[in-house]
């Protein structure tokens, strides 16, 4: 199995790199957000893409399962809970695919300093999560093996956790700056003064 520890280790060189290029240009904040939102997009790859099988034997176990993909609406969510031995598998399944999202949301905002509205983060989170479902279809192409299934469940959970999480740092947002009167714009400045 292919697994996503170069892939992490080649991000960071990347990115410690781009760091040390422009240090002073950035505030300490926006070092902090793109660090912890980097940290977030390889987990969100390694959990998503990986691992992916090479070896003979993995592949051929994978055929044996018959992974299907699912392309109806909320088939797989009801079928997951009405076939789920225990409640703890489809909350797994069902909450799993919404909380991987969430900090998507949570990070747009701080990252895309344009105005960013509810429509916008939809689309985004659709288009991620779309990406996320082409890659596996294509490394399974790849692979000559349906490793992962598409499943525009996935889709549809993984936008509603985008959206929660813009909701929730909506909320935090407003909480920080109205009710408690902190100057939250001053800590997430990303150019240095």
């Amino acid at each position: 199995m292919l697994k996503v520890n170069i892939f992490v280790l080649i991000g960071f060189v990347v990115y410690f790199f781009y760091i040390f290029i422009n240090f002073k240009k950035f505030s300490l904040s926006y070092h902090i957000i793109l660090f912890t939102f980097l940290v977030y997009t390889f987990t969100l790859i390694g959990i998503t893409l990986f691992p992916i099988p090479i070896q003979p034997q993995a592949i051929e176990m994978l055929r044996e399962i018959h992974i299907t993909n699912n392309y109806i609406p909320f088939k797989s969510i009801i079928s997951n809970i009405v076939e789920a031995t225990h409640w703890i598998v489809w909350f797994k399944i069902i909450i799993g695919n919404i909380l991987l999202f969430m900090p998507l949301g949570f990070y747009l905002p701080l990252i895309v300093k344009k105005h960013m509205n509810v429509r916008k983060v939809i689309i985004i989170g659709f288009c991620v999560s779309l990406c996320i479902e082409v890659m596996q279809m294509f490394i399974s192409l790849l692979v000559n093996c349906r490793y992962k299934a598409f499943d525009v469940d996935d889709l549809l959970l993984n936008t509603a956790g985008t959206v929660l999480g813009f909701i929730i740092f909506k909320f935090l947002y407003y909480v920080l700056q109205n009710c408690l009167k902190w100057d939250i714009n001053r800590y997430i400045e990303f150019k240095k003064s």
